[in-house]
């Protein structure tokens, strides 16, 4: 069996500090990756999760989406297996199953469990089982993650065929983070004790989302398949693509570049004569995302919308703008993950931690969520 590993797509997602969209650059991966479908003769396509950037996605974003979706599991008849990520909101995700009756059951959500003897969580597909975790808040079992993935995945490989592919949106420890990415450390795997789950030996192959550059933890076995396209700065330089595992007894895994529209670039300057010489060789940066970093007492403001008017594509930064980003970052996390950010503080002050706060804090956000404010 052939199968197409991928994730975080982050459709939707927009360039940093200058908030240009990147549909289009997105639609043009998503059509390389139906050609590679193809041209590999791929059987399954599995989404590890973050499909978008944002739990409410422009409909922009949720149109190429379909179109895919509508391309692959409708014309070329492939199976289609996602997960949700921490970016993605469950229940829109897991609304896409209503879709497998239009494409003839070759799409499948894998939705959170309400406990562990749900079963929704494994597909048989021409006699290999897939057993989709979908990423899951962790406020919901605080410091006990590892644990519960731990028990959930023993108990489903216990009732899984011989031969099961696994996919998650998990952290692995030892994994390589790129400069701009949240390390979850109550939330990070132990692989030594993952690979102890009884069982286990019957993964041939464990398909990863959630980390955005391409790694393999095992060779061969353990993959995160990285992001699409490069998300911003921080994966700057990061070759972007997608996986092709061979399913069988002696399992080989491709990855498959994707060549980028406009890649991410950085450069730090410390004097005005080297803004110039940026300026003099401006035809280099004008396919890039470029983000300039000003290390110096600014003195000729005229050069600085001198660069901004001759690279369309440059960001201009001093470190307070820096800093204002970040607190910006923090407060999107605020808005989008309450209960983490209010654990982190708790972590943080050595607040203690009371169930009582996380549950009143829960209800307020359900409250919103049913008028429609969240």
């Amino acid at each position: 069996m052939k199968i197409l590993h991928t994730a975080d797509w982050h459709l939707g997602a927009k360039v940093p500090y200058s908030g240009e969209s990147r549909v289009r650059e997105q639609l043009k991966i998503l059509t390389k990756i139906k050609e590679i479908v193809n041209d590999k003769n791929i059987d399954v396509v599995i989404i590890s999760g973050d499909i978008f950037d944002t739990p409410l996605p422009p409909i922009e974003a949720e149109k190429i989406f379909f179109e895919f979706i509508s391309d692959v599991a409708g014309d070329m008849k492939k199976y289609i297996l996602m997960i949700n990520g921490n970016h993605d909101s469950i229940e829109k995700i897991d609304s896409f199953n209503i879709l497998s009756r239009v494409f003839q059951n070759k799409i499948k959500c894998f939705s959170v469990p309400n406990n562990l003897g749900d079963a929704d969580l494994l597909l048989d597909v021409q006699g290999i089982t897939f057993f989709g975790i979908p990423f899951i808040p962790k406020y919901r079992f605080s410091k006990r993650y590892a644990e519960i993935f731990e028990k959930a995945v023993g108990i489903f490989l216990e009732r899984a065929g011989e031969n099961v592919i696994l996919f998650s949106h998990d952290t692995i420890d030892g994994v390589s983070y790129s400069e701009t990415e949240t390390k979850y450390e109550d939330k990070t795997l132990t692989l030594e004790s993952v690979l102890k789950i009884p069982n286990f030996n019957k993964v041939l192959y464990w398909a990863l989302g959630h980390i955005h550059k391409h790694q393999e933890i095992i060779k061969d076995r353990v993959c995160y398949s990285g992001s699409i396209l490069q998300i911003d700065f921080g994966e700057r330089g990061q070759e972007k693509g997608v996986v092709v595992v061979t399913a069988n007894k002696n399992t080989s895994v491709e990855f498959i570049p994707i060549t980028q529209e406009r890649e991410f670039e950085q450069i730090e300057v410390k004097d005005e004569g080297e803004l110039e010489n940026i300026l003099e060789n401006k035809d280099k940066y004008n396919n890039k995302f470029l983000k300039i970093v000003i290390r110096y007492q600014v003195q000729r403001h005229s050069l600085l919308r001198k660069v901004k008017e001759e690279i369309k594509t440059s960001v201009l930064v001093t470190p307070s703008i820096q800093q204002e980003s970040a607190n910006l970052e923090k407060l999107k996390d605020a808005v989008y993950k309450p209960e983490e950010m209010f654990i982190k503080y708790c972590k943080e002050t050595k607040k203690e931690l009371k169930d009582e706060e996380i549950q009143y804090l829960r209800k307020i956000i359900d409250e919103l969520k049913k008028e429609g404010n969240y």
